[in-house]
């Protein structure tokens, strides 16, 4: 009896192949990412949109956002959306390409760089400064200045060659059609 006690306390910590809570954390966290991912069309975009800037803090979620459609219709708001959902939009896009390079491969592909970028230069000073404080940058010089550390250290990366090298990501052949801007 005390045997049957021990193992079953043991599968419940997740020894001997029991569920564990890493992977019931993580599959709660795939099922909020998609939640949010089909309410960018379906729900309350600006709350989706927050909540996936929030989630692709975690680079653990970066992949997930991108694996569950989240890039394009981050892209769509970032171009139609209110200002308010165009600035958490390209806050997620922004913290899904920092350190990523399969994201910032995804979202050039999808349009992203050129609104992005138009979204960050509508930031004021102080944003710039908080998002670089944030990422761990630089935050000292003049707006063009932080404007342009933050587009390098995001979606202006070079992405093609990173993602080339990145584990799981085969890249199509480069479309001449589509170059993607670069300011």
């Amino acid at each position: 009896m005390r045997l049957e006690t021990e193992a079953r306390r043991a599968a419940e910590r997740g020894v001997f192949g029991g569920p564990s809570r890493d992977f019931a954390h993580e599959v709660s966290m795939s099922q909020s990412i998609a939640t949010h991912v089909h309410a960018l069309d379906q729900g309350n975009k600006l709350a989706a949109a927050r909540a996936l800037a929030d989630l692709a803090c975690e680079p653990v979620s970066q992949d997930t956002i991108r694996e569950a459609g989240g890039v394009g219709p981050l892209v769509s708001l970032v171009r139609e959306g209110t200002p308010k959902q165009r600035k958490h939009a390209a806050r997620a896009l922004g913290n899904l390409a920092f350190g990523n390079a399969a994201n910032r491969y995804a979202i050039r592909e999808a349009g992203g760089v050129a609104p992005l970028q138009a979204q960050v230069e509508k930031m004021t000073v102080e944003e710039l400064k908080t998002d670089l404080k944030i990422l761990g940058l630089k935050k000292t010089g003049a707006k063009a200045v932080l404007i342009e550390r933050l587009l390098l250290a995001t979606v202006s990366a070079p992405a093609e060659s990173e993602a080339a090298s990145a584990p799981g990501v085969s890249l199509p052949p480069r479309n001449p059609q589509h170059v993607p801007t670069a300011h």
